[in-house]
């Protein structure tokens, strides 16, 4: 045995003693979760400043036990990037493509005094805790939620992958017996808003290109900054796509990309 190999009951303690640990977790998230009462609402603070969502799946969904464990909302450094890189102008309007439970809807509203927020989510019981989340945090901010898929055109669609503990990892296709209503973002924003868009925000597990193709009217009239989650096989046609209209990219990780009009 080297020095740096470890005895077999050594390896097996640590091992006992990380699922000792894992379990410990567990029973004080469930413990947490529990006190949270029967209207399932966590308190969160960032940077000071005090927010309220509905978490009702907080026990078997990825961004809720976050939000129940961190007390922060999920993803806050790229959050907190994207307000350091100045990349969101005030006053403007926001889309959330993939809005989810309106974690980023929430932050969005606050930080970025949007004039209009638009919150796109297709999933139907995703949905209405969304609404329920721009209902405890909208203070008096114009957010407008729609349930439904964001396409290239107007048509219908259906769930193609379900994570089992990750709403957010939901991704549909086009079907046109779908039950899911699917619009094109030219459409579903006004035309005066169209030509006021400063930031758009997509996280639609694959479908982006679908999504930006729909926003053809708002790509040239705003030329909005993007936040895309991206895929590394996915990038290459994303970057060629937005090409055309001027936009470059800067990665906040490896999945996650801003594209901005140079």
């Amino acid at each position: 045995m080297t020095t740096n190999e470890m005895p077999e009951w050594a390896d097996n303690l640590n091992k006992m003693m990380v699922r000792l640990n894992r379990r410990i977790e567990h029973q004080n998230f469930l413990i947490a979760y529990g006190n949270l009462g029967p209207d399932r609402i966590v308190d969160i603070s960032h940077r000071g400043d005090p927010f309220r969502l509905y978490v009702p799946f907080g026990d078997r969904d990825l961004i809720q036990r976050h939000l129940i464990s961190d007390r922060d909302f999920y993803e806050s450094g790229y959050l907190n990037a994207l307000r350091e890189m100045g990349v969101v102008p005030h006053d403007k309007v926001i889309i959330d493509a993939g809005a989810n439970i309106g974690n980023h809807t929430v932050f969005f509203a606050h930080y970025f005094k949007p004039s209009k927020l638009y919150s796109f989510e297709p999933q139907r019981m995703v949905f209405d805790t969304l609404q329920r989340n721009i209902e405890l945090n909208s203070n008096g901010r114009d957010i407008t939620a729609v349930n439904a898929l964001l396409g290239a055109e107007k048509g219908t669609g259906s769930l193609a992958f379900y994570k089992q503990g990750n709403l957010g990892a939901a991704s549909f296709a086009l079907d046109d017996k779908g039950e899911t209503p699917m619009v094109a973002l030219d459409d579903a924003v006004t035309k005066a808003d169209r030509k006021n868009v400063g930031f758009m925000k997509i996280d639609v597990e694959g479908f982006q290109i679908e999504v930006l193709r729909g926003a053809h009217d708002i790509l040239t009239q705003s030329k909005p900054a993007l936040w895309v989650e991206v895929f590394r096989n996915e990038r290459e046609e994303c970057d060629a796509f937005l090409a055309p209209y001027g936009y470059t990219a800067t990665e906040l990780s490896r999945s996650n990309v801003v594209y901005q009009v140079s």
